[in-house]
């Protein structure tokens, strides 16, 4: 964008005489690339008495407004005549016409107000007044020369200007494990979901974690370091003990570092029927946006607290867990156990029952699998499994 402002001052003194009158023309052309757009507003009435004036008189203010747009820059040739009255006097006047052109290049123009101010020392006849569109005739004296000085300034702008967005997208890959024990039915089960490729082989990423190396297609297990897996029955209703040995899992999970590449890692029990396709539905929800903001965030999936059939935590999350999780509490439930140390650690804790169907929740009609839930548990045979998973497919609906 260009915008070109042209300044002119003119001063004259001027002694009146009754002699010969000549009358010279001096033709000036000049050449402008402009288009400017100026307001100006005059608003005055000059009288004058039979009084010599020893001081400057303004005789006009121009405000002259810029005014920000769009500008077409053209170029064109204006032809300047002035015509000069010469009398005969004692006093020659000289006028000497400077004007300035001023280019200046940028990228948004703001308003400038320009103020004009010509004074003529002279000596009026009495008792005269110029009407506002009158304009009485020279009486100066040109030089033989015009001196005509331009000014440049060029501003140089780069070629290219470069815009930067940030997107930020929903976070929706997931990384899904299990924990299998090679004593009992798991094996089978795992084996059935990994023929049909459903449950933890739908996620993005995937591990089965146990106390053999089995092969599952083209996935096999892998060794928990430092625990065979076993944990006793115990406390008041008879469940198992199995803090120590989670423990020891996730610490696997964290030296693996697959994790690590996934917004969200989901446990997943062997025996429950689980549908990542409806858990990045609910992940990339509004109410999870602010996943991987702060501390993270842990997902409560039963109104008696946090279930072990699913548990799901952010990236976030588990990096705060990573750091922090030596100086947790430890009850011998691990999923009281994980529950309480995120708590302790300031990961938020979002409640979000429609991840898990099961008794123990006191779910309704969790074993028709019917419902919208991510996860229904527990389905310990094969056929018992592949027939929830088939009416879940059916009738199964997903959350919004």
């Amino acid at each position: 964008t260009m915008r070109i402002m042209a300044m002119e001052a003119m001063s004259s003194t001027t002694t009146t005489s009754s002699m010969t009158r000549t009358r010279t023309t001096t033709t000036v052309t000049r050449t402008a690339s402009s288009t400017a757009t100026r307001t100006a507003t005059v608003t005055s009435t000059l009288t004058t008495t039979s009084t010599t004036l020893t001081t400057p008189v303004p005789i006009t203010t121009l405000p002259v407004t810029t005014t920000t747009g769009t500008m077409t820059f053209t170029t064109t040739t204006r032809t300047v005549t002035q015509t000069t009255r010469t009398r005969t006097t004692t006093t020659r006047t000289t006028t000497t016409r400077t004007t300035t052109t001023r280019i200046v290049t940028t990228v948004t123009f703001t308003t400038t107000s320009i103020t004009t101010t010509t004074t003529t020392p002279t000596t009026l006849p009495p008792t005269t007044t110029f009407p506002l569109t009158t304009v009485p005739p020279a009486t100066t004296t040109l030089p033989a020369t015009t001196t005509l000085t331009t000014t440049t300034l060029t501003t140089t702008l780069p070629a290219t200007i470069t815009w930067t967005s940030t997107t930020t997208t929903p976070s929706s890959t997931l990384f899904c494990f299990c924990v299998m024990v090679s004593w009992n039915y798991e094996p089978t089960l795992i084996g059935a979901q990994a023929a049909i490729g459903r449950s933890i082989f739908e996620c993005d990423g995937h591990a089965i974690y146990s106390d053999k190396v089995l092969k599952f297609g083209a996935t096999e297990s892998r060794i928990v370091a430092g625990t065979d897996l076993r944990a006793k029955l115990g406390g008041v209703f008879n469940t198992l003990l199995n803090t120590p040995v989670f423990i020891k899992v996730w610490d696997q999970v964290l030296a693996d570092g697959q994790w690590e590449l996934y917004d969200w890692i989901v446990k997943v029990d062997c025996d429950a029927v689980f549908f990542p396709t409806r858990l990045r539905t609910l992940v990339t929800g509004a109410k999870l946006q602010h996943a991987m903001d702060g501390n993270g965030v842990f997902l409560n999936n039963c109104r008696f607290g946090l279930h072990g059939p699913i548990e799901v935590v952010s990236n976030r999350a588990l990096q705060v867990y990573q750091l922090g999780y030596t100086g947790c509490p430890q009850p011998p439930q691990e999923d009281v156990y994980l529950q309480a140390c995120m708590r302790a650690l300031g990961v938020q804790e979002v409640f979000e029952f429609s991840l898990l169907a099961e008794d123990h929740c006191k779910s309704v009609d969790w074993q028709k699998c019917e419902s919208a839930h991510i996860a229904f548990h527990p389905f310990k045979s094969v056929d018992s499994y592949k027939a929830c998973l088939q009416r879940a497919d059916m009738t199964g609906s997903i959350i919004p």
